[in-house]
């Protein structure tokens, strides 16, 4: 697997990009309406920095006019930290095993190496399962490369939503997330933390040119980028299919429902989830529902 594998299961949490905003383009941005509602669908970059913002003002008087903001995980909602205890809970080994005892001598190795670098005690994670290492690992060669999830587009709008009291609404919930991870097997999980630990170091080119086509509103590179390694790789096919093509198919059942009522709605998840044969709005489009992209 190659090193845009790690930045879809980065869109999954509360991580990834730093960004250089394009005064030329916008990012990626479409509507789906019915006879009496009105959908607008977003993709987020889940941390950055000050200089994407402000966002393009068609973007912002779209979610001002919507009565709902629809994320994948309402991050900032109180039952988060409900959340936050069974991600603990559930990521810790069983029978009182330590990391050690499932990964070979040279995936430890290069763990408590890695671990080291970030200067991070290694007893702070050896009662830990594979999957949930290598998102903290993951979270952390982000904030490495000054990255800031307060600077996320889905934490922004959040932050709003809550602060002027519109309605939020989730398309997933925490534990359906994590439980992604918590259900793979323990070789998947292994592999996903050996494709995390090799990709720590060499993700600033790929990231940089991940935010240059998100600013520019480029999704035929994003997609090639992102997806086209992952599609012809065994393993991370398997990947894709978890993390993407499963969950946007559920995604956008509930956003074709939204059709049905009288409600504007302004729906934020990661890019990723709008790219490529496997996307939210190709399965709009297997539904009959028209998604227009707005220049």
């Amino acid at each position: 697997m190659k090193a845009t594998f790690k930045f879809i299961l980065s869109l999954i949490i509360v991580l990834l990009f730093q960004t250089v905003q394009s005064t030329q383009a916008a990012p990626a941005f479409w509507k789906v309406k019915s006879k009496t509602a009105e959908i607008y669908l977003f993709g987020s970059i889940h941390a950055g920095n000050p200089s994407m913002y402000p966002l393009p003002e068609i973007i912002n008087n779209a979610y001002i006019n919507s009565q709902h903001l629809t994320v994948e995980v309402d991050i900032i909602s109180p039952s988060m930290l409900k959340s936050i205890g069974w991600l603990w809970l559930n990521g810790t080994l069983a029978d009182s095993k330590t990391i050690d005892s499932v990964l070979d001598k040279d995936t430890l190795a290069l763990l408590k190496k890695t671990l080291t670098q970030y200067k991070i005690p290694y007893t702070s994670i050896e009662r830990l399962k594979p999957w949930i290492i290598a998102l903290n690992l993951e979270s952390l060669n982000m904030t490495s490369a000054e990255l800031k999830p307060q600077y996320g587009i889905d934490l922004h709008f959040l932050t709003r939503a809550h602060r002027s009291r519109k309605s939020v609404l989730q398309l997933e919930s925490a534990e359906e997330q994590f439980g992604l991870f918590e259900n793979m097997t323990m070789p998947q999980q292994i592999v996903l933390l050996k494709e995390t630990l090799k990709n720590m170091i060499s993700s600033d080119d790929v990231l940089g040119k991940l935010v240059k086509f998100w600013s520019n509103g480029d999704i035929d590179s994003l997609e090639k980028l992102i997806l086209s390694e992952m599609k012809s790789d065994p393993d991370s096919e398997f990947f894709y299919d978890l993390l993407l093509t499963n969950r946007n198919r559920k995604m956008a059942d509930k956003i074709a429902a939204y059709l049905d009522t009288k409600d504007k709605y302004f729906v934020v998840v990661g890019a990723a989830h709008y790219l490529g044969p496997d996307s939210i709005i190709r399965f709009l489009h297997d539904k009959g529902i028209e998604v227009e992209r707005i220049e």
